[in-house]
């Protein structure tokens, strides 16, 4: 009989010890759907947002003309605008012309 009860009783806490664990699984699952869900919405809101800009649409952004702007890029024009070539293509970054931008006005505000 006593061996009954100690089947019993180690029946009964293996049970209670996956509840236990289901539930505490069931919670990191729900924190990392959220955690997830986060991710993606910021993510989302990075692609739906325009931060890699081709050639014509830096000189739109810049309110320049695409002439002068293939002239800033040029080893010629001394300008030190920031920009990659992919592929023979100019890519800037949204980000980087800002920041050339700002330090651009304080040059000419100082000179």
């Amino acid at each position: 009989m006593d061996k009954n009860k100690s089947f019993l009783l180690g029946a009964i806490i293996l049970s209670v010890s996956i509840l236990a664990a289901a539930v505490l699984i069931s919670n990191s699952i729900n924190h990392i759907s959220m955690g997830l869900s986060a991710i993606e919405n910021i993510l989302v809101n990075q692609v739906d947002e325009k931060n890699i800009l081709t050639f014509d649409e830096a000189a739109d952004y810049l309110h320049i003309s695409t002439t002068s702007l293939k002239f800033m890029c040029s080893d010629i024009s001394g300008v030190q605008i920031p920009y990659l070539k992919v592929d023979g293509q100019y890519v800037f970054a949204k980000q980087g012309l800002d920041k050339w931008l700002e330090t651009t006005r304080l040059n000419l505000d100082f000179n």
